[in-house]
């Protein structure tokens, strides 16, 4: 059930966006203008309810999809290649598995 899976609360929505819309495109302004050749970005697979092409499950995959689509407008006006490393698994505060990005 998709439902059981959304949450975020109203405070949540202005650092969402901060983080993971405002803040890579203003890299990927700054990319274009120094003429930057690579953007590797990290999405999720939450972007991708059911394996479709995109149902976020959440506002977060929402916001990394957004970027996405932003991060087009730049691919399309230079020669930034970007790409986009979806993970499958994220970290949280408490969460001692190892990862691939390792936040401590």
């Amino acid at each position: 059930h998709k439902q059981l899976l959304t949450s975020h609360n109203p405070n949540d929505i202005s650092e969402l966006i901060n983080s993971n819309i405002k803040f890579g495109t203003e890299l990927l302004e700054v990319s274009k203008q120094t003429k930057v050749k690579w953007f590797i970005n990290t999405g999720t697979f939450w972007q991708h309810f059911n394996n479709e092409k995109y149902n976020p499950v959440n506002l977060y995959a929402a916001t990394k999809e957004a970027f996405e689509v932003i991060a087009k407008y730049y691919v399309e006006t230079s020669d930034l290649v970007f790409t986009t490393i979806k993970l499958n698994d994220t970290p949280g505060p408490n969460d001692t598995r190892k990862k691939i990005f390792n936040l401590r």
